[in-house]
């Protein structure tokens, strides 16, 4: 596109002048974190009381107009400068929210957290959370955290009854795997209603 100009200072003064500028579009996929969500569903997993969702602006919103002095800190600062704080690429997976459950005792404080590891393996979106989660290891899901916090643990002993009682107590769709709370599809897995 081009624009035309007027040098009102410096070298040039008074004269007419051109510039080309090229804008390109926004690839959404390729984004660490979103400005805006597709459609009206909010991806996201719920296991044994562990609120799991993709960090994107309508979530930092949430926190209502100041949200970039309200939200956490990290959280915005990814937003903001995504590859100096060593996101660069897929997507950012936090623990949004921690439920009251026998398997999540003592971790209320947690919420809002990066998740970096689970089982063992890095994870840059839901799809790697979930895939991760088909790897227990020694009967429990191990949930690593950004900035020293965790790891999480989730017992696979009790996590299928822990996870039917919890979606029946807080209304959340049950999603998957009643053996290790693996979710079975994308819509089943996480498609949970809120505007973005």
């Amino acid at each position: 596109m081009g624009i035309g100009y007027f040098r009102s200072s410096g070298e040039g003064t008074g004269t007419f002048g051109s510039a080309t500028v090229t804008l390109s579009g926004r690839i959404s996929g390729s984004e660490v974190s979103p400005l805006r969500l597709e459609g009206d569903m909010v991806p996201y997993l719920f296991l044994g009381g562990l609120l799991f969702q993709e960090l994107s602006r309508p979530y930092l919103k949430e926190w209502g107009a100041n949200w970039q002095n309200e939200a956490p800190e990290e959280l915005v600062a990814i937003d903001a400068y995504p590859k100096e704080n060593g996101h660069q690429k897929g997507r950012v997976v936090i623990l949004s929210a921690v439920l009251p459950s026998r398997q999540t005792i003592g971790l209320r404080k947690l919420d809002n957290r990066v998740v970096t590891s689970v089982n063992g393996k890095p994870v840059h979106g839901l799809g790697d959370l979930r895939e991760a989660l088909r790897h227990p290891s020694g009967g429990f899901h191990r949930f690593d955290l950004a900035d020293g916090a965790g790891p999480v643990f989730l017992d696979l002993a009790t996590l299928a009854a822990d996870q039917e009682e919890l979606c029946r107590s807080y209304g959340i769709p049950n999603q998957g795997s009643q053996a290790q709370g693996i979710p079975t599809d994308a819509r089943t897995a996480g498609a949970g209603t809120a505007s973005p």
